[in-house]
């Protein structure tokens, strides 16, 4: 039997950049301190949390340990002191919850029905999205293995008790602008997409990642595609940052930089002016 997936909180920011046409840029961090949250709350901004959970049970912003091999490993803080830290600043600010492993979707699940869904937009890379094998040059890592997680877990964490269910945002692995490009039936990447879609395995996602080299934004003509398939793209804004072309809206981006992330009155304000808009487009008709 299949299961029924809830709609998205119309006043989560995916749904507003989508319904209205704009982009939403969120705060993404690997250093995640009391500091960082401070400003990202008084800023009325976002701010990111990995969030991965140790067989014991214990849950902590960071990525699996295996990633640690090869990158320095900050001071982490457990998931429940960084809500709490959160949860102490403006409450118009935006948590995007980047699962780093299965169990970790458990506690990302307490903490939509916690926030609730309008302020919680949640991440993870989608096993089915892989497309294997790397392309020359890059090598599977270890700690990928931990992050690669089922589609259907991933939208399952995005459930909340209510009405909405929270935002969902997936990745894929070793997409490249070649395979892109390429119609060969190994790299037909958006042939993926849209069988994926037809079998209701992509219900319940908002936002598709599909993580060129570098984090660069994907070419026009295939975010348009995804587009007409219902999703929005995300991509690294900081990568595009000095080149002239630019995506028009909607999409969604992530920094590296507090300063270039939206705040979240900037995107809800949007809907206020299209209800303005609509209500002085109906009372000329009637005036006709």
């Amino acid at each position: 039997m299949k299961v029924k997936i809830k709609k998205i909180c119309p006043e989560n920011p995916l749904a507003l950049a989508k319904k209205y046409n704009k982009k939403f840029i969120y705060f993404h961090t690997h250093v995640v301190d009391k500091v960082r949250i401070q400003k990202a709350t008084e800023q009325k901004k976002s701010i990111e949390f990995d969030v991965y959970t140790y067989p014991s049970g214990i849950t902590k912003i960071q990525h699996p340990p295996l990633f640690y091999k090869y990158h320095n490993k900050p001071l982490t803080l457990t998931l429940n002191k960084g809500l709490e830290y959160f949860e102490k600043g403006d409450s118009n600010t935006i948590l995007v919850l980047d699962a780093k492993s299965k169990l970790g979707l458990k506690k990302i699940n307490k903490v939509v029905n916690k926030l609730g869904t309008d302020r919680v937009i949640i991440h993870g890379f989608a096993k089915e999205l892989v497309f294997n094998p790397p392309p020359e040059g890059i090598k599977r890592l270890p700690h990928e293995e931990d992050e690669d997680l089922p589609l259907s877990e991933i939208v399952k964490s995005s459930e909340s008790k209510g009405k909405y269910r929270a935002g969902v945002m997936v990745t894929c692995r070793y997409v490249t602008e070649k395979r892109l490009e390429n119609s060969e039936k190994q790299w037909d990447i958006i042939k993926t997409i849209e069988n994926l879609n037809k079998i209701g395995k992509l219900d319940g996602v908002d936002v598709i990642g599909l993580w060129l080299p570098g984090g660069i934004s994907p070419p026009k003509h295939i975010v348009q595609k995804l587009l007409k398939l219902g999703f929005l793209i995300s991509y690294n804004i900081d990568s595009n940052l000095n080149q002239q072309s630019k995506l028009d809206p909607p999409y969604i981006g992530m920094t590296n930089k507090l300063k270039l992330a939206r705040k979240t009155q900037n995107i809800r304000s949007h809907k206020k002016k299209y209800k303005e808009e609509k209500k002085k487009k109906k009372t000329r008709r009637k005036k006709m």
